[in-house]
């Protein structure tokens, strides 16, 4: 994927949204499951709201929030990579 072979990024793409429909199917009304799919759409959306919804497409806003998130628990503790952070 990393070099953007269209024939691996097609796969991935491909079973993203397989996977994504799987889930929603199976909780369709959000009381749990779905949840997992929801990872950096709160910071998102609040880039999206900052900047008048021009700035980013909602995609890139989410992926800006997981970012955001992940690097939020690696310094609180909350995840671990395995690997002894430095202070």
């Amino acid at each position: 994927m990393l070099a953007r072979q269209p024939e691996v990024v097609e796969r991935l793409i491909s079973e993203c949204v397989r996977i994504k429909a799987e889930v929603v199917s199976a909780d369709e009304r959000e009381s749990g499951l779905r949840m997992i799919l929801n990872l950096g759409h709160t910071v998102g959306h609040a880039l999206e709201a900052e900047t008048g919804y021009t700035r980013f497409l909602h995609g890139e806003a989410v992926s800006f929030g997981m970012r955001a998130v992940t690097l939020l628990a690696q310094r609180t503790a909350i995840w671990r990579t395995g690997t002894p952070r430095k202070s």
